[in-house]
């Protein structure tokens, strides 16, 4: 499969990061075989083919709530933090402001659930 250049540089096309891009190059041992993996830590796919075959762009690209709650160590100024990234730099480019809204509210909610849950072991 030929894969989009786009995919492997920076900023990440779902968080935006300047750290990684979406896909990162991963090549067998004996240098002969390449394939693709995901570099970022809150796509919301976890199939690559899937997240190919995907139509809307702003499900493509789309982060998970709570990879993304996870990503933040359920530290919820962080989740804001990188929101505003994703807004800008990342997956919001193809997303609606309720759509962005959404995801931030299930990354909220996420953060305390977990927290409450680990807490009351």
């Amino acid at each position: 499969m030929q894969w989009d250049p786009s995919l492997f540089q920076l900023p990440c096309k779902c968080c935006g990061s300047e750290s990684h891009g979406l896909l990162r190059h991963k090549i067998d041992r004996l240098g002969i075989y390449e394939e693709a993996s995901f570099s970022c830590p809150i796509i919301n796919h976890n199939d690559i083919y899937d997240m190919m075959e995907e139509s809307l762009m702003s499900k493509k690209y789309e982060p998970s709530p709570l990879k993304l709650a996870i990503y933040c160590c359920l530290n919820k100024r962080r989740v804001m933090e990188v929101m505003e990234l994703i807004k800008l730099d990342g997956a919001g480019d193809h997303m609606t402001t309720n759509q962005l809204e959404h995801i931030l509210r299930l990354a909220l909610k996420e953060c305390d659930v977990i927290q409450k849950f680990s807490t009351s072991k």
